[in-house]
């Protein structure tokens, strides 16, 4: 019997241990402590070391709205995305949000795509969504023979897109990250399916209605 699809880090992070990566985690850390506060509440409403533009407002509108509960999470991400059924959710580790699973098999060796979404609002979670925002505004491009990463502008959104060679199994596996509604982190991986399909399930995803 061949093994399920389980609710494991998706391969593609834990795989990448490129210079690239290990210059984006120290980045992304770095931003994420710097908003960071020992009180985590008013600071981080009134006293921006960088003030936000007018245009903007909406990350520290995010502080003032009410998390969701676990069952709303699991209850607002669709059944399907692009032909592939949900296989298996469950709240996100650690952070508020959904972690789910799509595929049409539950044999790792088929197509499936993997749906992280963390919530940004209330002053905890909005830390990591304000962190994620000024990821996605640096211009980042890393290119290799196994590895390319870069944000770029698409269709009106802001994302970045990871997309990895696995020699070994003569896959494909490819990731885009981007921010959803203006308060949602959401991360799409495929496995065995390549970024044009990826891309069919970011505007798929970027057209279905969150809870704002």
């Amino acid at each position: 019997m061949k093994p399920r699809i389980n609710f494991t880090i998706p391969q593609l992070v834990l795989q990448t241990k490129f210079s690239f990566f290990s210059l984006f985690f120290f980045a992304f850390g770095f931003i994420a402590c710097s908003n960071s506060t020992d009180s985590a509440t008013v600071q981080n409403e009134e006293n921006f070391s960088n003030p936000l533009p007018q245009e903007q407002n909406w990350l520290t509108d995010l502080m003032q709205k009410d998390l969701l509960t676990d069952e709303t999470y699991l209850q607002m991400i669709p059944q399907e995305i692009i032909g592939y059924p949900l296989l298996n959710s469950r709240p996100y580790p650690g952070l508020k949000g959904v972690y789910a699973v799509y595929s049409s098999s539950e044999d790792p060796d088929d197509p499936h795509i993997i749906l992280q979404v963390i919530d940004g609002a209330g002053h905890h979670q909005f830390q990591h969504v304000n962190a994620v925002y000024k990821m996605l505004q640096l211009d980042l491009n890393e290119n290799s023979e196994e590895l390319s990463a870069s944000t770029k502008d698409y269709k009106g959104m802001r994302i970045l897109v990871k997309s990895m060679n696995k020699n070994n199994q003569n896959k494909i596996s490819s990731e885009i990250e981007f921010i959803k509604s203006n308060r949602y982190h959401v991360t799409l991986t495929g496995n065995v399916l390549d970024l044009d399909g990826l891309y069919l399930a970011l505007e798929y995803l970027d057209e279905y209605v969150f809870p704002s």
